[in-house]
């Protein structure tokens, strides 16, 4: 089984990889074959971070019902994982590792027009692990967004414009 898991590993590490090089299709298949491996271990950390991983090439993609779909399978693990712990204390801690998949989902929920739900994510979130790390995580890509330039149409600016301000609402009223 140790050497399976190195396998799966190294399948999501080169999905990884091949991600950052603009070959999503590659990625995909790698991550495909890491998933089955993670399933068929019972790891569900490693389902996570590669239904994570998957999320990511989706919304890169622009296809936000799908990655909003492995970012819920993906946190339906951690939380799973994290339920197996015996204290706050513990939730808490673990719980952090994973706030860029948490601040990933909320960014797709308030790109499909699901602010409620992204709201209700993030105080989950919070009220177990805090908002420090979500909020970095999610001011990132606040400041990512184009909102000016000629690459972009005007449509594209102003749709730009207001997930930025919605997302900044949502963690300007956090505790």
């Amino acid at each position: 089984a140790g050497d399976l898991i190195g396998q799966a590993d190294a399948l999501l590490t080169l999905g990884l990889s091949y991600s950052s090089k603009d070959e999503q299709e590659e990625a995909l298949s790698h991550f495909e074959q890491a998933l089955k491996l993670y399933h068929q271990l019972r790891q569900p950390l490693g389902v996570a971070d590669t239904r994570s991983a998957q999320a990511g090439v989706y919304l890169l993609r622009g296809n936000l019902e799908r990655a909003r779909d492995e970012e819920a399978k993906a946190i339906a693990q951690v939380e799973r994982v994290m339920q197996s712990l015996s204290t706050p204390q513990q939730w808490s801690m673990f719980l952090r590792q994973y706030a860029d998949l948490y601040a990933q989902t909320v960014i797709t929920d308030v790109q499909r027009n699901q602010d409620e739900q992204a709201r209700i994510l993030l105080q989950n979130f919070v009220r177990i692990a805090g908002s420090a790390e979500v909020v970095r995580h999610i001011q990132t890509y606040e400041k990512a967004l184009l909102t000016e330039g000629d690459g972009l149409s005007e449509a594209e600016i102003a749709t730009n414009k207001d997930v930025a301000r919605r997302l900044e609402q949502l963690h300007k009223g956090l505790p």
